[in-house]
């Protein structure tokens, strides 16, 4: 890209339109300095708003594991073209769909190895981002059922983008983000129990005594 800056002249014969008298003119400022590039840019990002790292139960649906924010610079808008995926877990993970807002556009399967990297194409115009703006994309997860493996407890879950491929509307130039970032790091169980207050728990004002009832727990 070109750096460019327009100047106040230095000098200039002014005369009066009336009279045509010499005139000594003033002047101050500069121009704002202005970029001319070849295309715009895009950036990827860990977003703010992505779910704090929890516990994953085995068979949930539409459970949401991760969210990325995908920005462009101030050029021109970009068209998202292309998402590789880094999926730790992902033998727990039976399908990953991709979200911006409630509007789903993407849905893969997952399964594989532990880890592994899918690459995501996406159709022209699924996801636009206007110059200088930023669109976030949510990650939800399908996760497989329990079995009866000892191993199926405690498995980290987490979704990462490793490649963002996007296309400026204006230029035609494809744009690339190799930023490597991950997500919270989840843990898939197969099960984890639930505790909630009884009904029956006593609540008001104790009297001190030995063996006073605090509360009473259901446990599912």
């Amino acid at each position: 890209s070109d750096t460019h800056v327009v100047n106040v002249i230095t000098d200039a014969n002014v005369s009066g339109a009336d009279t045509g008298a010499s005139v000594t003119e003033t002047y101050t400022g500069n121009g704002q300095t202005m970029t001319v590039a070849a295309a715009g840019t895009l950036s990827t990002a860990v977003d703010a708003g992505q779910p704090s790292a929890s516990i994953l139960v085995a068979g949930n649906s539409g459970v949401t594991v991760g969210a990325f924010k995908l920005t462009s610079n101030n050029v021109e808008e970009l068209d998202l073209d292309q998402l590789t995926f880094n999926v730790t877990g992902s033998n727990r993970v039976a399908t990953l769909y991709v979200y911006n807002g409630s509007t789903l556009l993407k849905s893969f399967p997952a399964g594989g190895t532990s880890a592994q990297s899918i690459t995501v194409d996406f159709s022209d115009n699924t996801l636009l981002i206007p110059a200088n703006t930023s669109k976030v994309i949510t990650v939800k997860a399908d996760l497989y059922t329990n079995t009866t493996a000892v191993a199926d407890n405690e498995v980290d879950v987490a979704v990462g983008i490793t490649d963002a491929d996007a296309t400026g509307k204006s230029s035609g130039t494809q744009v690339t983000d190799t930023d490597d970032i991950s997500g919270n790091t989840h843990q898939y169980y197969r099960a984890y129990p639930k505790f909630t207050v009884n009904a029956s728990s006593p609540s008001g004002t104790l009297i001190p005594s030995s063996n006073t009832l605090l509360a009473i727990f259901d446990v599912k």
